[in-house]
């Protein structure tokens, strides 16, 4: 009796000793929103300056892997830009805009009423340029998207151009002599066209530019050789003056057919001169090819 007693006693002890030395099993992590995840991994970027950036308000593009990411978001109040190079994680350019995000706006809806709309996020437009790259700050307040600020980055450094038609449509685009052209759709259902330095300076202003696709050569920021679709066809425009300097229909000077498909190629033969090769398709599918010289200058043309 005393030999189970013992043991029972003994057995109990162990028992004790056991569970002393056994802890609870760790609670399993909450798992994290696909936001959370997001945002932890912004923050794991190596962006120097991080102080005063509102993460909830970033949103980021990417193109590809290979590309620079766009990093847009809110930073002291201020629109903030970052581009970020992924394949050597590091940071190529981060900028705040001049001028206060403003959370709540008065949009005009039409025939004098307005409504108080909270802002929903920041995004911005870019273009690269041979200097750096001009960066379009956007507001979205639900679908009403607001440009007030242009900010060019040239070489290092950051100039602002105001946007005062700011609840327009704009663009951005590549001009004469390193310039950029801003283009902006008014209330009027009309274009205004705003060629700026790479210091953010206003040169001109026009009403309306050629289609960006037909520009062949610039003599100047409003003295524009034009490509037409149809291909046959090359012109020199003032835009400034709102006049033509030469009008060229090829088929004054070789025999094209009609429904033809005309295919141009121009190189610059000389500083005065252009060399263009037209290749035409003709409707039965025979080819031909012509080839012609243009002086700048003068217009004048002459068949090879």
């Amino acid at each position: 009796m005393k030999n189970i007693i013992l043991l029972l006693a003994t057995l109990f002890c162990i028992g004790l000793t056991s569970c002393d030395g056994v802890e609870d099993d760790p609670k399993p992590e909450e798992p994290q929103s696909p936001f959370e995840l997001y945002l932890k991994e912004l923050k794991g970027y190596n962006i120097k300056d991080t102080v005063g950036i509102e993460w909830e308000t970033v949103n980021r593009l990417i193109i590809n892997d290979s590309e620079p990411f766009i990093i847009t978001g809110i930073k002291q109040n201020k629109f903030w830009f970052c581009l970020y190079d992924n394949v050597a994680k590091r940071e190529i350019v981060a900028i705040n805009g001049t001028k206060d995000i403003e959370r709540t706006r008065d949009i005009h809806f039409g025939y004098g009423e307005y409504r108080s709309i909270d802002l929903q996020r920041v995004a911005c437009q870019l273009l690269k340029t041979e200097w750096g790259y001009a960066v379009t700050s956007l507001s979205y307040y639900e679908s009403y998207r607001i440009s007030d600020e242009l900010l060019l980055i040239n070489r290092g450094n950051v100039y602002s151009y105001p946007l005062e038609q700011a609840e327009s449509w704009k663009g951005c685009f590549n001009w004469y002599n390193g310039s950029i052209i801003l283009q902006e759709f008014l209330d009027n259902e009309a274009y205004t066209y705003t060629v700026i330095s790479p210091e953010g300076e206003k040169i001109e202003v026009f009403e309306k530019v050629p289609p960006f696709d037909s520009i062949l050569k610039f003599i100047s920021y409003s003295d524009i050789i034009v490509n037409s679709f149809y291909g046959y066809d090359l012109s020199r425009y003032d835009f400034g003056k709102d006049e033509y300097i030469w009008y060229i229909n090829f088929r004054n000077y070789v025999t094209i057919q009609s429904h033809a498909q005309v295919s141009p190629t121009y190189t610059d033969k000389d500083a005065n001169t252009i060399a263009c090769q037209l290749d035409v398709l003709n409707y039965d599918g025979s080819k031909e090819v012509h080839r012609l010289e243009i002086d700048i200058n003068t217009g004048a043309v002459k068949v090879l």
